[in-house]
């Protein structure tokens, strides 16, 4: 049984202003969220409040209500790299 994936328009606003290779590659990762919520690559945030997962260089942060069999698609961050002197 899968989920109702919804994605905020911030977050398609930003995905149209990436390359489409990684946009490509993004999109795919959120529709897999729809069969496998929790991938194994997945980390839960510090809070309890919400998931991170790693596509590329990209960060996708969302939240998922089992009940109602949904998972909200936040955000998308880029990673930053630190370098510190």
């Amino acid at each position: 049984m899968s989920y109702r994936v919804d994605v905020r328009r911030e977050v398609v606003r930003a995905l149209k202003r990436l390359p489409v290779r990684e946009a490509k590659r993004i999109v795919a990762a959120i529709d897999d969220l729809a069969e496998t919520p929790r991938p194994s690559n997945v980390k839960k945030l510090r809070g309890g409040l919400g998931w991170r997962l790693r596509v590329g260089e990209y960060r996708l942060i969302y939240l998922i209500f089992d009940r109602e069999r949904l998972v909200t698609v936040e955000q998308i961050e880029r990673r930053t790299t630190h370098t510190y002197d």
